[in-house]
C-alpha cells in the first residue's frame, strides 16, 4: 500500500484511525446516555440541521493527539445546506469532557466565525457544555470566538440553540447571537451549581440558575422555548429561511397569495393637519 501511494500509506492509515476515533465521540455508553435523556448527540444535531447528505465536517482531527484522546476537542463543526442554501454550524459535544472548550475547540469556534464572514453565510451554534476547560494551559494571545461573533453582528444571521446545560464561555455565545431558542430541559448560566456553592456556600440547581423561566422571562437572553432538540433545530431552519445569507443580499422571496405588490393610499392614512393625531 505504501509503495502504491508513494509512501503516504502509514500517514493515511493514521488519519483514518483518527477520523474513526472522532466519530466515536464520547463512546457508546455516553452516546446512549444522551439518547436516554431524550437528546441528540452533537453530530446528529448537525445532521438534523443541514439538508440530508450535505454536512461536511470541519476540524474533525482537532484534539485527537492527546492521551487519552479528546475526539474533536468536544466540538463537532461543519458546513452544509439549510433549505438549499449554504450555512455553517458548531455543536458542543457533551459526551467528551462535558463539552468543555479547550484550545482546539476555541480555535475551531473562531474559524467558524472567520469562514462565516469570509463566505457570507449564516452561523448556528448549538450549546451543551461545561465552559472553558480549566485543565488546559492558556494558549497565549490569540483571536477569540466571542470577538469573532461580535464582528459578525449585522453581517450574517447568527442563531444559538441551548440544548442542555450551557455554562461559562460557551453560554456567552447566546447573547451575541441574533436569535436564541432553548429546550424545556436546558439551562444557561455563567457559573454552574458547583462554582456557586464553592464561592458562596449556596446550594442551587441548574434550573434556578438559568432554566427557561429565568432565561426567557427574567433575563431575556433566550427568545423562544421549544420542547426538544428536533423542534429547536427545525425552528432554526425556519428562522433562517426568512433572512438573506448576509447583509449583501436581499431576503428570499416566496410566491403565494400574500406575496404580491401592495398599493397603499397614504392620503387616506395621514391627515393634512400636522397637529391632528391619526391611528398607527
Amino acid at each position: 500500500m505504501s509503495d502504491e501511494l508513494h509512501g503516504w500509506g502509514p500517514a493515511l492509515e493514521e488519519i483514518g484511525r483518527r477520523k474513526a476515533e472522532a466519530h466515536e465521540m464520547g463512546g457508546e455508553a455516553r452516546l446512549a446516555r444522551q439518547h436516554t435523556r431524550g437528546r441528540l448527540n452533537a453530530r446528529e444535531r448537525l445532521e438534523r440541521l443541514f439538508d440530508p447528505g450535505t454536512l461536511f465536517e470541519i476540524g474533525g482531527l482537532v484534539g485527537t493527539l492527546d492521551e487519552p484522546p479528546v475526539p474533536g476537542d468536544a466540538l463537532v463543526a461543519g458546513s452544509g445546506r439549510i433549505n438549499g442554501r449554504p450555512a455553517l454550524a458548531g455543536a458542543e459535544d457533551v459526551t467528551v469532557l462535558g463539552g468543555s472548550i479547550g484550545n482546539g475547540a476555541s480555535d475551531k469556534r473562531y474559524r467558524l466565525c472567520q469562514l462565516a464572514r469570509q463566505e457570507r453565510v449564516p452561523l448556528v451554534m448549538m450549546l451543551e457544555g461545561a465552559g472553558h476547560r480549566v485543565t488546559e494551559a492558556a494558549g497565549g494571545r490569540r483571536p477569540g470566538d466571542l470577538m469573532g461573533l461580535a464582528e459578525l453582528s449585522g453581517v450574517v444571521p447568527m442563531v444559538s440553540l441551548v440544548l442542555g446545560a450551557s455554562a461559562g464561555h460557551g453560554a456567552l455565545t447566546a447573547p451575541l447571537c441574533d436569535f436564541v431558542a432553548m429546550t424545556e430541559t436546558a439551562s444557561i448560566f455563567a457559573a454552574g451549581p458547583p462554582l456557586v456553592r464553592s464561592a458562596t456556600g449556596e446550594k442551587v440547581t441548574k434550573e434556578v440558575l438559568g432554566g427557561p423561566p429565568i432565561s426567557i422571562d427574567s433575563g431575556g437572553v433566550v427568545h423562544n422555548l421549544v420542547a426538544d432538540d428536533g423542534e429547536a433545530i427545525d425552528l432554526a431552519r425556519r428562522y433562517l429561511g426568512h433572512f438573506p445569507l448576509s447583509a449583501w443580499e436581499a431576503p428570499p422571496r416566496r410566491d403565494g397569495p400574500d406575496a404580491g405588490r401592495r398599493r397603499i393610499d397614504i392620503l387616506e392614512l395621514i391627515p393634512p393637519d400636522p397637529r391632528q393625531p391619526y391611528a398607527i
